[in-house]
Order: structure tokens, then sequence, then C-alpha cells
């Protein structure tokens, strides 16, 4: 995490499969390097791995952990109605995400799960 903060332009597809739901994120405009670096690395803009999301019930006791075993999270935001956190996974290029709802926010993820 180098501080910064600004916009992330981010177009994202979903699909689902029982419980699971894979997201599809094209990096487009704003601070998107912690997506277009890892597509950028080859000079291929293909679809790759990226992260796993797993939805957290409290946030900072997630980053608290990490921090024990000395990982930092590379981005985070924390607001009113989500809050996350990508972090590194050592030894492997991808990260995962931490994410935590707020109030009613997380009815878009349930909505994904029970489109047909």
């Amino acid at each position: 995490e180098d501080g910064r903060s600004g916009h992330v332009h981010l177009r994202c597809a979903f699909a689902k499969g029982r419980e699971t739901v894979i997201e599809l994120m094209e990096p487009v405009e704003g601070l998107v390097g912690l997506w277009s670096d890892r597509l950028a690395r080859d000079g291929s803009l293909e679809v790759k791995f990226h992260h796993i999301g797993l939805v957290a019930d409290d946030l900072e006791d997630v980053t608290a952990a990490f921090a024990a075993h000395g990982i930092k999270p590379l981005l985070t935001h924390r607001g009113t109605r989500t809050s996350f956190a990508y972090f590194p996974i050592p030894g492997v290029d991808h990260l995962v995400e931490h994410i935590q709802y707020f109030e009613d926010a997380g009815d878009f993820l349930r909505g994904v799960r029970s489109a047909t």
C-alpha cells in the first residue's frame, strides 16, 4: 500500500454456480494498477486469475491476523457500506480479498447468487 487514494473504474461481470460467484474484472481507468499490473507482466491482456474473495464478519480482525504474520494489505477501503482489503499470498502470484458488508450492502451479492 503506497498511501495513494483515488478513483478506480473496473468493468465487472458475474457468473454463479451454487454458492460460488465468479467475478470477471476489467481495469478501465484510474488507480487500476493492482489489477492491470498482473495483466501487463507478459504483455498479454488475457483473462488471468487474480484473487479469491471471502466475506468477512470483522475486517479489522482479519487485518490483525495477517499483520501477526507480517503481511500488510496491498489495497484497503474502509466505507460505511462495505470495507475490503487485498492481501498478497506469499509464494504465489495472486491475492485474497476480504470484504465486509454493512447493513443491506450484501444484498447485491445475495442477488447474484439467487439470479437464474
